[in-house]
């Protein structure tokens, strides 16, 4: 876990303008998963915003990790 703040956001740098980022491994049928959840979104559009770009972060993660 641990918290991020984006200057994109046009918001102030203080800690009610932050997000907290949690990291989860879990086993799933012989491999394992990760998942990323982020809260104290601004709104729904920002919230999607981010789910967007952590979308494409996880993709190429697993696109590494599964190269021979």
């Amino acid at each position: 876990m641990n918290t991020h703040f984006s200057p994109l956001s046009g918001h102030v740098d203080a800690p009610e303008n932050y997000h907290t980022l949690t990291w989860t491994l879990e086993p799933e049928d012989g491999m394992t998963r990760l998942t990323l959840a982020q809260d104290n979104n601004a709104s729904p559009g920002g919230a999607a915003h981010s789910k967007g770009i952590r979308d494409r972060h996880l993709a190429s993660v697993k696109e590494m990790s599964e190269r021979s």
